[in-house]
Order: C-alpha cells, then structure tokens, then sequence
C-alpha cells in the first residue's frame, strides 16, 4: 500500500514537471527569450559555499535572492545548507512557482516564492543574488544598476563590460562561476 502511494506521488510529480517546463519553454522562449535552466550539481555546491566563506564570512547578515529561480533548486539548497536571514526564490512563471513549492515543501527552512519578472523585482538591501541567467539579461541588469550594491554570483555567463572579482572553473556543465562584488564599488 505504501509503495502504491509512493508510486502515485511521483507519477504527479513527474506530471507536474512535464507541465511546468512545457509551459515555460512554450511561454518563456516566446514571451522573453528565456527558457527553463536547471542549475544544480554537487561541484556548484561546493563552490557556492566557499564564495559565501570567502566573500561573506557572517551569512546571517544577508538575504540571498536566487533570480529566475525556477523550482528553486539553488535557493532550496542554500535553505537547507546556510543561515542567511531570509531567501528568495523570484520566477514569473506560476506553475514552476507551484511546483518549486511542493519541492521545496520539506526544506528546513522556508523559501519566501516571490511571482516577478526580475526586471520588476525591488531587490532587497544587502542581498546576495544568484542568477543562471544569459549575457543580455545580465548585462541589462547591469545597465539599470538593479546589481549595484550587492554580491553577484552567476553561473556559466559573464558580464562583458566589467572584469569579475572571481573566477571559479567548474569543468562541467555550467564552465564557470562568476563572482561580482558590487557592494564595494
């Protein structure tokens, strides 16, 4: 019986995700260019703990926004994982925002789901911002100056214009790891 009910749950949740990333690659790529990133691997991990150790030292002191967050993957582990003092998962689309919650449901701490196009987002002050986002968009926030005054950590693109303050090689899916610090500049 148990087994049966496991079994039902993850054919939902199977469901769940066929229906969550068809919406958004259909919505996404032909709405805003932007489609469904997954980002998630143990070396990303490893690396996103020792930028936080490095560039951050007192977690707790920060709210980390993970921006086109998806289900959260990252903003989950970072939940699990790290004592800032709130985090943010921001996604546009709602059905990806709903099954990041049911995902995210057993975290040990809650992940705050916000429904926002990032370009709309009122960033909080003293935010670490995680983003898997490409060049354009990255460089577009850059131009607004929505990065200004936080720690930037993007996965595999780069901002053209500035130099990073770190690199990090992955030597995987994901290549590189880029770290900007714009609360100093």
């Amino acid at each position: 019986m148990f087994s049966l009910l496991i079994s039902i749950l993850l054919i939902i949740v199977l469901l769940l995700i066929l229906v969550a990333a068809g919406f958004q690659l259909y919505y996404g790529f032909s709405k805003d260019k932007i489609g469904f990133l997954p980002s998630l691997s143990n070396k990303l991990n490893k690396e996103m703990e020792n930028t936080f150790k490095k560039h951050l030292g007192d977690e707790s002191k920060y709210i980390f926004v993970e921006l086109g967050a998806g289900v959260a993957n990252i903003a989950g582990y970072v939940a699990k994982q790290f004592d800032f003092k709130k985090v943010i998962a921001v996604e546009m689309d709602p059905f990806v925002i709903l099954f990041g919650k049911i995902l995210n449901s057993f975290s040990t701490k809650s992940i705050e789901f916000v429904k926002s196009n990032i370009f709309d987002y009122k960033i909080p002050k003293n935010s670490v911002l995680y983003c898997y986002l490409g060049h354009f968009i990255l460089q577009k926030m850059y131009e607004e100056g929505l990065l200004d005054g936080h720690l930037v950590i993007s996965t595999t693109f780069r901002l053209e214009a500035v130099l990073p303050d770190e690199v990090i090689e992955m030597n995987n899916f994901y290549k590189r790891l880029y770290v900007y610090d714009f609360r100093k500049k």
